[in-house]
């Protein structure tokens, strides 16, 4: 019996063994990829399973203090009756450069399981010691730090020498400085880049006081979480730095021209040793008196300027409205055969890297018989890798209030692709919509209605009696007496007026364009009203965009025209054309240029909410006023 428990956990523990060696790994790994001449590091081999016959490469350009120094750890676990074993055995030498340079250490090879394994490369970069300790080179090419003043106590000794030693320890500028890099400075508008702000010190960093960053004015911005500041070291000018990551952003041009990147204000606080000791000058009883200080430095990056190329004109579709970056689309409807007065669902989505923030409404045609409200608009956005992308999908309820067969015809959204330097145009699919049933006039509606607020027709009409109505005989002879024939008269005179008023009605209601035309106000009062309640509700982005919304629809209203033709161009060529007043249209661009900037700049994008709000509403009333 307890050989036959001997041979079944053998056996379970078979597939443990074979699976570990074929899953063996052997890698390399050094402490510290930047050192200086003379400066001790160290270089671990580690492999997940017991070894034999370790070679490690030559390395004439380092000297070898200690090693290889191997040593194993076995583990065991069982989990739920399954067993799991982790072994590491790690080989491991104390390195020192001999000389300046960029340096590759070539493979190493281990054995396991008769089984020959090699081990990465390692690159590393010696540089000079600097005897004096300066830096200057590095602050003068990335923007340096100055002292502020010291704070902080010592542990022993007087405070005021103590002072005065910690000052003159310190090299005004060179150990520390701050630096802003763009991962790209020549770019298209709306072509995304990395903007980084980065601290860089030989000193051992206490903390930060205070810190402004820059403005980004002439883009739009969205910040990218860093977290904890984490430091590595890197050469600068063959001096080496600790630098960490304080500020990282996705940026957005949306002007051509060269734009400049203001420079980063930050406040450093970093601990530094002070000179002074024990006065024997013994640098083991020094070790024990030794005192630091907190020194403040004052530090400015350079200014960084990007270079931003407008979109080409050569190629440009006539359905481009402005989207940079790139997109996939999908489309989808709930029904295509259905009764009239029945509501349709008709989503598209557009999804990609880009600022999908910026991608107008689409321009779609719907048959005349369908009533079209509102497209509800949802938007979300995220950023991976340093990329920002997201998808904006806009939802149409649309009835069709006659019977009939329908076509909604394809559309085109077009965007510019940086990457390929070429616009890329998308094409929806055709939609065939069967609909039976008796349907109905088309009635005037308000634009920016909700999903919700649909109501079906035809569902009022008052049931038609089916017994026959009773009669009484009359006394006397009504016909051909006098008041028959007045009765006559007026019913031909109401016969008359009744027509021309219906013709009036008809023709009043087949006017689309007149109906859009006299509703635009409050239409876009509306609008505006919905918009307050987001501003009480302290919700920008909503607020903003239906800001936005208001005076862009309340514009395509007036002069019946799709969203995607309205922009700033054609304000500007309605004042040149007389309709409206030059400064009429540049308060109107104004409002708008306010609102899109205090939605996506920098700081908090409530504080001029009110003020907007109250802009929007007197340049509705102003347009109303003046386009009578």
């Amino acid at each position: 019996m307890r050989i036959r428990k001997l041979i079944i956990f053998f056996l379970s523990c078979l597939p443990l063994f074979s699976m570990a060696a074929d899953d063996i790994t052997f890698t390399a790994n050094v402490t510290a990829s930047v050192v200086h001449v003379g400066e001790q590091f160290r270089l671990v081999y580690t492999v997940n399973e017991r070894s034999s016959d370790f070679r490690y490469p030559t390395m004439e350009h380092f000297q070898i203090l200690s090693g290889p120094n191997s040593s194993s750890n076995t583990s065991f676990q069982w989990v739920n009756g399954k067993s799991s074993q982790s072994i590491s055995t790690t080989y491991t030498f104390y390195l020192s450069a001999n000389e300046p340079g960029e340096f590759t250490i070539q493979p190493a090879t281990v054995t396991v399981n008769r089984k020959t394994y090699t081990s990465n490369s390692v690159t590393i970069k010696v540089v000079p010691r600097n005897s004096n300790g300066g830096g200057s080179q590095g602050s003068t090419q990335q923007g340096g730090g100055t002292q502020q003043g010291v704070t902080g106590g010592g542990q022993s000794g007087n405070s005021q020498n103590n002072q005065q030693n910690a000052q003159a320890s310190v090299s005004a500028g060179g150990d520390v400085f701050v630096s802003g890099s763009a991962s790209k400075k020549n770019v298209y508008v709306g072509e995304q880049f990395v903007f980084t702000n980065s601290i860089y010190s030989k000193l051992d960093l206490s903390g930060f006081g205070d810190v402004k960053f820059p403005s980004y004015t002439g883009f739009w911005k969205e910040d990218i979480d860093i977290g904890n500041i984490s430091l590595h070291r890197v050469s600068v000018d063959n001096e080496i730095y600790n630098t960490g990551e304080i500020q990282k952003c996705v940026l957005f041009p949306h002007k051509s021209g060269d734009i400049v990147i203001d420079p980063a204000e930050v406040e450093v606080v970093a601990r530094v040793r002070q000179r002074g000791g024990s006065g024997m000058g013994d640098p083991f009883f020094d070790s024990f008196f030794q005192t630091y200080q907190n020194v403040k430095y004052n530090c400015k990056s350079k200014p960084v300027t990007i270079h931003v190329n407008p979109l080409p004109t050569e190629g440009r579709p006539g359905s481009f409205s402005g989207a940079v970056g790139n997109y996939t689309m999908n489309s989808s409807i709930d029904k295509t055969s259905l009764m009239a007065n029945e509501a349709i669902t008709i989503r598209f989505t557009i999804s990609g890297s880009g600022n999908v923030k910026m991608i107008d409404k689409l321009n779609i045609k719907f048959p005349y018989d369908f009533e079209v409200y509102e497209p509800k608009i949802t938007q979300n956005s995220k950023v991976n890798n340093d990329v920002v992308s997201g998808t904006k999908v806009f939802e149409y309820v649309v009835i069709p209030r006659n019977s009939g067969d329908f076509r909604i015809e394809p559309f085109e959204f077009s965007f510019f692709n940086p990457s390929k330097k070429e616009y890329v145009t998308l094409t929806s699919p055709e939609f065939e919509v069967h609909v039976e049933g008796r349907g109905t006039e088309l009635q005037e509606v308000e634009r920016g209605v909700e999903r919700e607020d649909v109501v079906s027709l035809a569902e009022d009409i008052r049931f038609i009696k089916t017994k026959p109505p009773k009669f009484s005989k009359s006394s006397s002879q009504f016909f051909a007496s006098a008041n028959y024939f007045i009765l006559l008269g007026l019913l031909s005179v109401m016969t008359v007026l009744a027509i021309v008023l219906i013709n009036r009605m008809i023709a009043k209601r087949s006017d689309v364009e007149g109906i859009k035309r006299r509703r635009a106000e409050g239409v876009a009062m509306k609008r505006l009203k919905k918009a307050k309640g987001y501003l009480d509700a302290k919700e920008p982005d909503k607020f903003y965009d239906e800001v936005s919304n208001a005076l862009w629809s309340y514009l395509g209203d007036r002069f019946n025209l799709p969203y995607s033709e309205l922009n700033r161009d054609f304000l500007n060529k309605l004042a040149e054309d007389g309709k409206i007043a030059k400064e009429d249209a540049d308060k109107f661009i104004s409002v708008i240029n306010d609102a899109e900037f205090a939605r996506f700049a920098p700081g908090t994008p409530t504080d001029s909410m009110n003020e907007i709000y109250s802009e929007a509403v007197e340049v509705i009333k102003l347009f109303y006023s003046k386009l009578k």
